[in-house]
């Protein structure tokens, strides 16, 4: 495959720090599209800095990056997992940042789709 000016410019701007949505915005492409130039130019993706964040509580927030380094590690798009958990993609990304109210349904589709069981996932929610 072969790669195209246009890629270029997206991988360089990625790595001089621009996150994908104004990627989207500067380059005129979905964010979706820009996830997949850099998936396929081999980019690693940056992990977010919960620190910027406001999440609920620590456990929002640890429940959330459990998932969000789950996906990260897996290299699944947002928008596959989404898909895949039965969700919007915002909810997702606010369950992801802990900003979203988490309920047992919630959970069990964190479980189903991690295939961690609820108890294990329940003790890295507490913190255990």
């Amino acid at each position: 495959m072969e790669i195209t000016q246009r890629d270029e410019f997206v991988c360089q701007d990625y790595h001089d720090g621009k996150d994908i949505h104004e990627l989207s915005r500067t380059h005129g492409l979905s964010e979706r599209r820009i996830s997949q130039i850099l998936t396929a130019n081999g980019v690693t993706r940056r992990p977010r800095n919960i620190t910027q964040k406001k999440p609920l509580s620590r456990e929002h927030a640890r429940l959330g990056l459990y998932l969000y380094t789950f996906r990260l590690e897996k290299g699944f798009d947002v928008y596959d997992a989404a898909n895949d958990l039965g969700w919007s993609r915002i909810k997702l990304r606010k369950i992801e940042k802990g900003v979203k109210e988490v309920e047992l349904l919630d959970v069990m589709d964190i479980s189903a789709y991690t295939q961690t069981p609820i108890e294990e996932l329940l003790g890295k929610f507490n913190g255990s």
